[in-house]
């Protein structure tokens, strides 16, 4: 939406003020809520579109800013006549990072609005005016009338506080292009409680250079999580409720036959650090029709970027053998975050005792002989596809862990 916006937007007056039509808005929010990637916004006006971001942000379980980063901003801002560039920086840094990426996106959106106020007549102030209280948790009072009930007269702590969120507001869309750029001298003052997940160096990986055993050993532990039953060995599937989300992100005109998936909460392990311990294994099935195992597994193997659309490219950096090699993905991400680099160790061999079945397994890998061309990557603990044919029909099953 915000897309859309960036180029329709500039020409629309009072953008975000104005408000869209009541069964307008209604029916674009059933169009994406039925079809995640529904992108036909040229049908609606951009007032419409405008109000079902504002609802959109509005309607998150917690405010984009947090409840508790909230309260000392209007603090702060409630006792400060300018705006301090460096404190908002330290505010950015103490968002969780969901909360970043999705404020730094809107705020450079906002800002390039304001900047062609002449036209929307939105500048900083009118536009933080308007998503105070949708990006703001605000007192009992403010939230009452950002409903829309009927309050009589103002308070002056309400007041105080609204204008204490505006003017902060307004100097993060001011200066959204400066305040996501953190200094080194920042980040050495920085304490910051993170778990890093070590990506080991391919000797590590594989002792003695043996990659045939590792190849087998992966293969088997992937067979072994895609044959597991559901109801045992601790799977649990989604409800037809859950996978509705899944289903209406496949595509118009898609049938997922056989789609199901399945987590494995994380096992206790005694003295185990890092994100690891606290991440789930998922477990998703899909039966394609009319296409063979090869087909799908040349698709996966050597034609990633044709079909994935969050890679820009794929390439082999080391061929270790002829069915083991280092690959580096390039992943596009929506701007204003720069693309990101993964490398993978990754292998293909045949299953043992199913015929025709081919087993694709991978894990990320420090690979230092190449410098990378972009950030990295969150690291892949360990992913695998297992490609089974069915024997008496014209299907094969796909399950991805």
């Amino acid at each position: 939406m915000l897309e859309h916006l960036q180029q329709v937007g500039h020409m629309a007056p009072g953008i975000f003020r104005r408000a869209g039509g009541r069964l307008r808005i209604q029916a674009l929010r059933d169009c994406l809520e039925k079809d995640i990637n529904w992108n036909s916004f040229s049908e609606w006006q951009p007032y419409d579109v405008a109000d079902v971001v504002k609802q959109y942000f509005r309607e998150l379980p917690e405010c984009l800013l947090t409840n508790k980063l909230s309260a000392n901003l209007i603090h702060i801002y409630s006792h400060s006549k300018e705006a301090n560039l460096s404190l908002l920086r330290w505010a950015v840094i103490s968002l969780p990072d969901e909360n970043r990426i999705a404020l730094q996106s809107l705020l450079y959106f906002l800002n390039g609005l304001a900047n062609r106020s002449s036209v929307t007549q939105m500048g900083s102030n009118n536009l933080a005016i308007c998503f105070t209280p949708t990006l703001f948790h605000l007192s009992k009072l403010s939230r009452r009338r950002r409903w829309g009930d009927n309050v009589n007269g103002s308070e002056p702590r309400e007041l105080e506080e609204q204008n204490a969120a505006q003017k902060c507001l307004c100097a993060m869309i001011t200066n959204a292009l400066e305040l996501f750029m953190i200094s080194e001298e920042t980040l050495v003052k920085c304490h910051l409680d993170v778990d890093y997940t070590h990506i080991p160096v391919l000797s590590r990986i594989i002792y003695g250079s043996d990659l045939n055993s590792w190849l087998q050993d992966e293969v088997a532990s992937l067979v072994k999580e895609s044959a597991e039953s559901k109801s045992r060995s601790g799977w649990t599937a989604l409800s037809k409720e859950a996978l509705k989300s899944y289903t209406n992100d496949s595509g118009a005109g898609e049938e997922l036959a056989g789609f199901q998936i399945a987590f494995k909460l994380p096992a206790k392990r005694q003295g185990v650090m890092g994100a690891d311990r606290f991440l789930r294994t998922w477990r998703c099935s899909l039966v394609i029709s009319g296409v063979g195992v090869s087909e799908v597994f040349d698709r996966f193997w050597n034609h990633r970027a044709s079909w994935d659309e969050n890679v820009l490219r794929a390439g082999v950096l080391e061929q270790l053998s002829d069915f083991v090699q280092v690959q580096r993905l390039l992943f596009d991400e929506r701007a204003p975050q720069p693309a990101r680099e993964c490398r993978l160790l990754r292998g293909n061999a045949r299953v043992p005792n199913k015929t025709g079945a081919i087993a694709i397994v991978s894990q990320s890998v420090n690979h230092g002989n190449v410098l990378p061309e972009a950030p990295p990557e969150p690291v892949y603990l360990c992913a695998g596809i297992c490609n089974d044919p069915c024997q008496d029909c014209d299907e094969e099953q796909n399950t991805d862990v």
